[in-house]
């Protein structure tokens, strides 16, 4: 129903589920953004090493949509990962 009535929706889960919603939507429209690697490592870094705990965490955290989208983008999950 929230998709059904939207008139804009950004971020998650789009950029995860865009494909899917195409087929549902298909006179949707798709804005497709893109930055200089230089300017984006460094911000989603912060932002995944932030996140990662309650992403992580069995007992909760995020929304189970949230951490879905995050975990399917982002493959083996670890701050490891993250800072290399």
């Amino acid at each position: 129903a929230c998709f059904d009535n939207a008139v804009a929706i950004a971020d998650t889960p789009i950029f995860n589920d865009f494909k899917v919603l195409d087929k549902y939507y298909p006179d949707a429209k798709f804005i497709y953004l893109e930055r200089e690697l230089t300017a984006w490592i460094p911000s989603i870094r912060q932002l995944l090493q932030r996140m990662h705990t309650n992403l992580t965490r069995a007992d909760g955290g995020f929304n189970i949509h949230l951490k879905r989208c995050y975990l399917n983008t982002f493959k083996d999950f670890s701050l490891e990962n993250i800072n290399n």
